[in-house]
């Protein structure tokens, strides 16, 4: 009988210990996640980036003069204290032309997009200078080019 009533004792002081361990742990946690729930409730902020580089070919991928690619390892980033800067000297990057389309998503007549579909017209070796930009989940982008040999 002793053991059975110390047995009870021991097993209830065991259980209600285990309750209120478990109880202040599960406050700390849902403090934790109603901190991040507040941190994440602020809008995100869409930062801007552009960079001025000097780059040398070192591919290209032309499928026509409208869909192409070119490999740069870009040799000079300019910085520009009104953007922030993404490109890292001696980085190699996929660049795509970022054409001005009109209405009805055809590349439009202009000196920016003249100056694109020039870069169709480079081989590997030749260097350009251009702003370039990166977007999240679509890549490095030509924005427009400043001076190529095609262009001279």
């Amino acid at each position: 009988m002793k053991i059975s009533v110390l047995l009870l004792f021991m097993s209830t002081f065991i259980f209600t210990s285990c309750g209120t361990s478990n109880v202040t742990k599960e406050k700390t946690i849902q403090k934790k996640l109603d901190s991040v729930k507040v941190i994440s409730r602020a809008p995100a902020a869409i930062q801007v980036n552009q960079s001025t580089v000097t780059a040398i070919v070192t591919s290209t991928n032309i499928k026509s003069p409208e869909d192409f690619q070119i490999k740069a390892n870009i040799l000079k980033v300019e910085n520009t204290p009104a953007f922030h800067s993404m490109a890292i000297v001696g980085a190699d990057y996929n660049l795509t032309p970022n054409f001005q389309l009109d209405d009805n998503k055809q590349i439009m007549s202009s000196p920016k997009n003249e100056g694109l579909l020039s870069l169709t017209k480079l081989k590997a070796g030749d260097s350009f200078k251009a702003v370039i930009f990166y977007t999240q989940f679509k890549g490095w982008f030509i924005d427009r080019v400043i001076s190529s040999p095609i262009l001279k």
